[in-house]
């Protein structure tokens, strides 16, 4: 999550799934032989927001349930934007690439 909030330069909210056998309906077919104890973690989360920098804000939150919380400021997505302009990388990585398909051609 962290490269790509710098990639980006945006914030990003992940939501990890927290998952324990014992939270398994009991319908679920043969639950027991494959989580006998009621204490494992199928799932261990791993919720964290990241800062546009790549700083972890809040989190990691692993092997137990909760909220994570924290104040965004949208300013610094802004300034992030303003230091790499993605689009024009992004444009620059499509030509390159169609030069070098146009070079490659026989005639």
């Amino acid at each position: 999550m962290r490269h790509i909030a710098r990639e980006g330069r945006c914030w990003v909210v992940a939501s990890g799934v927290a998952l324990q056998a014992r939270d398994i309906p009991g319908a679920f077919p043969e639950k027991h032989s494959i989580f006998p104890d009621p204490d494992e973690w199928v799932r261990p989360g791993g919720s964290v927001i990241v800062s546009p920098g790549g700083g972890l804000v809040a989190g990691p939150l692993r092997h137990e349930y909760g909220v994570l919380h924290a104040e965004i400021d949208l300013a610094l997505v802004a300034k992030g934007r303003r230091v790499c302009d993605v689009a024009d990388t992004i444009h620059a990585r499509i030509c390159s690439n169609c030069k070098s398909m146009t070079r490659h051609r026989t005639p």
